[in-house]
């Protein structure tokens, strides 16, 4: 294998002399930048670079975590597919974070209204639950999938009304974290859900533990929310007065997104309760005045504002 470089570089000095210099030149540029990046300069058989001398131990997790989410998302047909759409606001959740949410659908809801939610509700598989249920969606991407319905957020009154008060569970990624935005999808969800004695006059959501004891003995369902938004405290007061809903103990990971997100829910979770494995504290590199976490959890046993 090392007559290969010397025999190329004999060929090209019968070209000319400059030909070598800049051969070399760009040969040890790309050493350089192996090395910068952390990278030996050892090929495999087939020529590709290893990684097995990686300069620190912060290299060698963030080649991992790189490596097992290219992994991850593999696995996903979703995810492996269907590339983000910046101008769309488009973030997908990870495989892990697509995970969780598919099960607590499953566990929790009999027919769900997927608003902006296209990674979750095309991981859920062929499935009764998805057949029962809708993706409200903006990007027409989708449109040819059974179960998609063309949604404009900013009008929520344009929702056909065969899916009025169709729902049991829905669930929320808006496009951005401002008030009128979150707004509107309130209203959207507020038409959605089935309807139920427990929505306040104000036009947001409420569901009480014994509403949810009722509907699992056999009476009511409960109108059940999970939607991810921007996390810190004073965010999460403006998210219980649209939704009437509470920050979850599991973060949701967002490769792309430089924020960091939360997820809320208008019920208690035991799923959700929990840490997520894959990122069990808030990632610091996402974190700002707007989002620190440090004192973000609104207590549902305390005054909420």
């Amino acid at each position: 294998n090392s007559l290969v470089p010397s025999l190329f570089i004999q060929s090209l000095s019968l070209l000319a002399p400059w030909t070598v210099l800049e051969y070399e030149k760009r040969e040890k540029a790309r050493l350089d930048f192996t090395h910068v990046l952390g990278f030996s300069s050892d090929t495999t058989e087939e020529g590709e670079m290893t990684d097995s001398k990686v300069s620190d131990p912060e290299s060698i997790l963030k080649v991992q975590m790189e490596r097992r989410q290219s992994d991850d998302d593999a696995k996903n047909p979703f995810l492996k597919h269907t590339k983000e759409d910046i101008k769309m606001y488009q973030y997908w959740y990870s495989k892990a974070t697509i995970d969780a949410l598919t099960a607590e659908v499953k566990d929790y809801a009999t027919r769900v209204a997927f608003l902006s939610t296209p990674s979750v509700y095309f991981s859920l598989g062929e499935c009764d639950l998805r057949r029962r249920s809708r993706l409200f969606e903006f990007d027409r991407k989708f449109e040819k999938a059974p179960g998609f319905v063309f949604y404009d957020y900013k009008h929520p009154e344009k929702i056909p009304k065969e899916y009025l008060h169709a729902f049991d569970y829905v669930v929320i990624d808006p496009p951005s974290v401002r008030e009128d935005v979150l707004l509107l999808y309130a209203k959207a969800a507020r038409s959605l859900l089935h309807q139920s004695s427990s929505v306040p006059k104000c036009g947001t959501f409420c569901c009480s533990r014994k509403e949810i004891i009722t509907g699992r003995g056999g009476g009511p369902l409960p109108r059940r929310i999970l939607i991810s938004s921007l996390a810190g405290e004073k965010h999460a007061k403006v998210m219980y007065r649209y939704f009437r809903v509470s920050p979850c103990v599991f973060l949701p990971t967002i490769p792309n997104l430089i924020y960091q997100y939360h997820l809320y829910t208008n019920y208690e979770s035991e799923r959700l309760s929990l840490p997520n494995p894959d990122q069990p504290e808030p990632d610091p590199n996402k974190t700002s005045a707007r989002s620190r976490l440090a004192d973000f959890m609104v207590q549902r046993s305390g005054k909420k504002n």
